[in-house]
């Protein structure tokens, strides 16, 4: 078969749509979510904090936040190189590989995909 090429993300040909409240969505997103928590896990820091106005509490959430999506997935606070980067993805793809919900989500994206033209 043919490779298939686009000139842009919108020329291509969206995914099958779903059966709407079909109960295989929920468990669909319940795995793909569990999946996403596997590769990046959220750290939190035990304990209870005071703040003098929600806008400080506010602050500190951002804050949090930007600290999370800063951090290699994988690896400390401080980070890492690329090598370290790499080896915690393949490590966490090791960790995800033999559960079935990765399966059945592997399923899904294969039947989900648009294939024609692929080799």
């Amino acid at each position: 078969m043919p490779v298939r090429k686009f000139h842009s993300v919108a020329d291509m040909p969206g995914a099958q749509p779903r059966t709407p409240l079909d109960p295989d969505n929920l468990r669909l997103a319940c795995s793909l979510t569990q999946l996403a928590y596997w590769l990046h896990p959220m750290k939190h820091i035990p304990g209870v904090r005071k703040y003098r106005s929600i806008e400080e509490a506010w602050q500190a959430r951002q804050e949090w936040v930007r600290s999370q999506l800063r951090r290699p997935a994988g690896l400390g606070a401080e980070g890492g190189g690329l090598d370290d980067v790499q080896e915690a993805r393949r490590r966490q793809s090791l960790l995800v590989s033999h559960r079935r919900s990765e399966r059945e989500t592997l399923e899904f994206i294969e039947q989900a995909a648009d294939t024609r033209g692929w080799k």
